[in-house]
């Protein structure tokens, strides 16, 4: 079999949303969008699964939206029981960064 014809990432659209939104609460759809390299529609619609699986809150600040992300939300794969979110976010975001973005119970 032929590894470099078949691609795949170890990250899904999801996780990768999730990820953005941890780095950057505030940030937009046209930025979020253009940080996964996704369409924005694609980026609506993935927060919209996150939040209303629990792993977003969205909280209105002005005109804007700031999103916080449940930190202790569990995996989804029963393969990963007992995992939270928490563990993938330590791997895929910079922890200092990261502090300075969201509340530390989130």
């Amino acid at each position: 079999m032929d590894h470099q014809r078949r691609w795949w990432t170890f990250l899904t659209n999801h996780a990768r949303v999730l990820r953005a939104i941890a780095r950057h609460p505030a940030a937009r759809w046209r930025e979020l969008a253009a940080s996964c390299q996704i369409t924005e529609r694609t980026a609506q619609r993935i927060v919209a699964d996150l939040e209303e699986a629990g792993y977003l809150r969205r909280e209105r600040v002005g005109k804007r939206n700031r999103y916080i992300v449940n930190r202790d939300g569990p995996y989804r794969h029963p393969a990963q029981a007992g995992l939270t979110v928490r563990a993938l976010l330590e791997l895929a975001v910079c922890r200092k960064h990261e502090d300075t973005n969201t509340s530390p119970s989130q």
